[in-house]
């Protein structure tokens, strides 16, 4: 028996997403009278699993990560092994696209905040892991072309395994890079209306504590977003053949 290493990861779910979270699943449950079959395709460590009324499974690239939870497998989110409409709700959250897909082996030292003249310990996917990221690990993708093309593969993936009229959930934020605000949640939201099958049902924004030391540590932007989306029936979309 293969015994993996647990890994920290350096983004999960906080307290405040997995309430925004927990409220959704509860109205869900409600409206269908029944547990609901929910998947994260990008599970990390396996914080989905702390959603109460649910059956949940995790996807996970990498087993340092998928070895914290037994219902989370590893997988690639690009092409889940699962059939067509097998649950209820897929919620993920995926990379950002900043910082934190930084994979370079720096040993600098903390120039400002509370943690000045310490060294870094590098809050990134890549060092956390402690080894390379998998192919198809958008932890590891700057904001950027490649970054959207996975990502909309995997939201293509999400989307197909989602019943008609089931969920499509995924928490999201913007980040600053050259001073600028990175619009990256507006990003995520249009690419999921663009689906064609996914219909706004909730944009939520949550004030989220971040990381207030680093070099960037007083450019953070101020909450997260949970964009929550209803998937249509294909069958009434699709242009009847004549």
């Amino acid at each position: 028996m293969t015994v993996v290493e647990l890994r920290p990861h350096p983004a999960k779910f906080s307290d405040a997403i997995l309430e925004v979270l927990q409220s959704t699943l509860d109205a869900e449950s409600r409206r269908h009278q029944r547990h609901l079959r929910v998947l994260d395709p990008m599970a990390g460590t396996g914080k989905i699993h702390e959603l109460a009324g649910a059956t949940t499974l995790g996807v996970e690239l990498e087993p340092e990560w998928a070895a914290y939870h037994s219902r989370t497998v590893v997988a690639d989110a690009t092409a889940l092994p699962f059939s067509d409409h097998a649950f209820d709700a897929a919620i993920t959250s995926p990379a950002y696209g900043n910082r934190m897909a930084d994979a370079h082996e720096a040993k600098d030292v903390y120039k400002t905040g509370p943690r000045a003249g310490q060294l870094t310990d590098r809050i990134t996917y890549r060092h956390k892991l402690g080894r390379k990221l998998s192919p198809n690990n958008g932890g590891g993708l700057q904001w950027g072309a490649k970054y959207q093309e996975l990502h909309l593969r995997i939201l293509a993936e999400m989307v197909r395994v989602t019943a008609p009229g089931g969920l499509v959930v995924v928490n999201v934020s913007n980040h600053i890079r050259n001073h600028r605000e990175v619009d990256v949640a507006g990003w995520w939201r249009e690419a999921m209306v663009r689906t064609g099958l996914l219909v706004p049902e909730q944009d939520v924004t949550v004030p989220t504590p971040r990381m207030r030391y680093g070099q960037n540590h007083g450019a953070r932007v101020e909450h997260e977003w949970v964009f929550v989306m209803r998937r249509r029936d294909e069958t009434v979309c699709r242009p009847q053949v004549r």
